[in-house]
């Protein structure tokens, strides 16, 4: 849920607790207590589960990368290029194959198609109707 931040201060989980720390990279903000510990309130069990999670002494931004972490752009880029470069092909899965009702819809939707705009609703109407009679004297069957 996102919330505007002038009503941080009085949201509900931060009852009891005088200060509040922002987590800047998720903008998720914890209550702090007096020794600056910042509290993750989590519902375990139905039951509130109180957690210390960092120290704000502690806070650092730590980085993974090494040079060899990549977003996944990048990953997705370098995975079509190791393709093209090893001369394999990409197989795409054959296309679903369409049935006899889409098949039908098909073939009546390139019928009405050909009808003028006054033509088209008369016959939209027609075949919505048809196919709610027979719905309808199938339930009575």
């Amino acid at each position: 849920m996102t919330i505007p931040e002038k009503d941080v201060v009085s949201h509900f989980c931060l009852k009891g607790y005088n200060k509040y720390y922002t987590d800047s990279a998720t903008l998720y903000f914890y209550p702090m207590t007096n020794d600056e510990s910042i509290i993750k309130k989590s519902l375990i069990q139905c039951k509130d589960s109180y957690t210390t999670i960092l120290n704000k002494k502690n806070l650092t931004g730590k980085k993974m990368d090494n040079g060899k972490e990549k977003n996944a752009i990048e990953r997705i880029a370098d995975a079509f290029c190791d393709i093209k470069n090893n001369n394999n092909d990409i197989v795409l899965p054959p296309p679903p194959q369409p049935d006899d009702v889409e098949s039908f819809l098909n073939l009546l939707g390139s019928r009405i198609r050909k009808l003028t705009e006054k033509e088209k609703q008369e016959a939209f109407q027609q075949h919505l109707q048809l196919s709610y009679e027979m719905l309808r004297n199938n339930r009575h069957n």
